[in-house]
């Protein structure tokens, strides 16, 4: 196994989860053909130029990483902005919290467009046009029978034997779309739960009538409990995003949160070694999170304190994947 050779970015960095300095910055990361197509990638300064010979046909990726600490000197002292740039940019791997990310942080404003129309037909069409083995599985994403009932099972089941202890009140989903993905424990403890999404997806049929509402814009402090499902991948600063929701939970309120859980054992380990044989695809999901990631994430702040966490394999219908669970209080 070769190492992969680390980067000196072009100025210091420090992990976005966790705050630490203890980040290498390595040259795997990959633009996907849907977010190039809907996401202002020129806006990454960490974007690799073709004329690195970290390109050139013929070696395999181990070499190309080699030959890119050779040129890299080369090329920061070039005037890029008038180079070609490629689909390649840096990702940083912190070995504290165990998380990659970008080494570039895109802004809310920059990431928008990935999600206005979120698994509508307009989304589909758009992603099949530049990923056309999407189609096979477009209509069942978000929407598979199996994927809404096991994902609400789990929430349930981890929230269970805490609910007697919930404060009452209203609760916020953050980040929700239509709905459905509340489960009817949340629903059945809250007076009425607001959705506050980038998506203009209306209130799905499954939902209780007079129990959601879409809210464009969620009132601080007002809320017992706040769930966030699915969307700390997708940030381009998990740890100020985080800090953000937490202004919509009154002191001594809940929060929920669920991440997927990309990083396998051996992938992270990989990782921290620097030893990567393949590129970190960038598509939606432009955070890679091991379990105690986000753990990490919560004990950096002296507002939250961790209630429970749990890791859990879903069936989705479609795929399976494993999740991260976290509840967390905000210390008032």
């Amino acid at each position: 196994m070769k190492s992969v050779t680390e980067s000196s970015p072009p100025f210091p960095l420090i992990c976005r989860v966790c705050l630490s300095e203890e980040v290498r910055c390595l040259p795997l990361g990959e633009y996907a053909a849907f977010f190039r197509l809907r996401v202002d990638t020129n806006k990454d300064p960490f974007r690799i130029p073709t004329e690195a010979a970290i390109f050139q046909p013929g070696l395999d990726i181990s070499d190309r990483f080699r030959v890119f600490e050779k040129t890299r000197q080369a090329l920061l002292s070039l005037d890029t902005s008038m180079l070609e740039k490629s689909n390649r940019t840096l990702v940083q791997s912190c070995s504290r919290c165990l998380a990659v990310t970008l080494c570039h942080e895109y802004s809310y404003s920059d990431l928008e467009p990935l999600y206005l129309d979120y698994r509508s037909e307009t989304y589909n069409r758009d992603r099949i046009s530049v990923e056309p083995s999407y189609k096979d599985i477009a209509l069942s994403v978000g929407n598979h029978p199996m994927e809404q009932v096991n994902r609400n099972r789990g929430v349930d089941r981890f929230l269970a034997r805490h609910l007697s202890s919930f404060p009452r009140g209203e609760a916020l989903d953050f980040g929700g779309s239509d709905g459905r993905f509340i489960p009817p424990g949340i629903l059945n403890a809250f007076t009425k739960v607001d959705i506050f999404d980038t998506s203009a997806a209306p209130i799905h049929s499954s939902v209780p009538q007079g129990k959601a509402f879409k809210v464009s814009s969620p009132r601080q402090g007002a809320y017992a409990f706040l769930m966030c499902m699915h969307v700390v991948e997708h940030v381009g600063n998990p740890r100020a995003f985080v800090e953000h929701m937490a202004k919509y939970v009154s002191p001594g309120g809940l929060m929920y949160i669920e991440v997927p859980i990309d990083l396998t054992f051996d992938l992270r380990h990989r990782f921290l070694l620097g030893e990567i044989e393949r590129s970190f695809i960038i598509h939606e999901h432009i955070n890679l999170y091991d379990f105690g990631s986000l753990i990490r994430l919560i004990e950096s702040f002296d507002q939250f304190s961790l209630v429970d966490a749990k890791e859990e394999e879903i069936d989705h219908g479609w795929h399976r994947d494993r999740n991260g669970r976290y509840l967390v209080r905000r210390v008032s």
